[in-house]
């Protein structure tokens, strides 16, 4: 279901992301966090309005580190082209839905080095729309 979501918010818009939509996905979960969960800040937000929401901002050069390391060194890397190739399934489905639906979309970016230069300002974006999501409800922003 993750990779409907991403596909709906990204693509299609074939899937209504609401209450009902997380609540299955989610089942009986008290909270989220991290990827992929993340990616749908705003989502979760209008879905929840009772949830707390905490917003942890690190030190953006040590997140950039970080992703780097785990993200960008990866993004189109030959073995991953490979997989994609060898199983165009459930594998390929994955490969093309973070490169077209996130990396594309939510950074703009179609190789690293675009990535390495757009990732900083989407980083420092997700906190201003967080905070603009919960505008007028400071008891729910932590």
């Amino acid at each position: 279901m993750w990779m409907e979501a991403y596909e709906s918010k990204y693509s299609n818009g074939k899937t209504k992301l609401d209450r009902a939509f997380w609540d299955k996905l989610l089942g009986r979960v008290s909270a989220v966090t991290d990827t992929p969960s993340i990616d749908f800040g705003e989502e979760l937000i209008a879905a929840y309005p009772e949830a707390k929401v905490i917003l942890w901002q690190r030190d953006e050069e040590a997140w950039f580190q970080s992703y780097n390391e785990t993200v960008i060194n990866y993004y189109d890397h030959p073995m991953s082209k490979f997989l994609a190739w060898l199983e165009p399934g459930w594998y390929g489905r994955l490969y093309r839905l973070i490169n077209r639906c996130i990396l594309e979309s939510r950074f703009g970016a179609t190789s690293q080095e675009e990535l390495r230069r757009n990732c900083r300002k989407v980083y420092r974006q997700y906190f201003v729309t967080i905070r603009e999501c919960l505008q007028g409800q400071p008891e729910r922003l932590l």
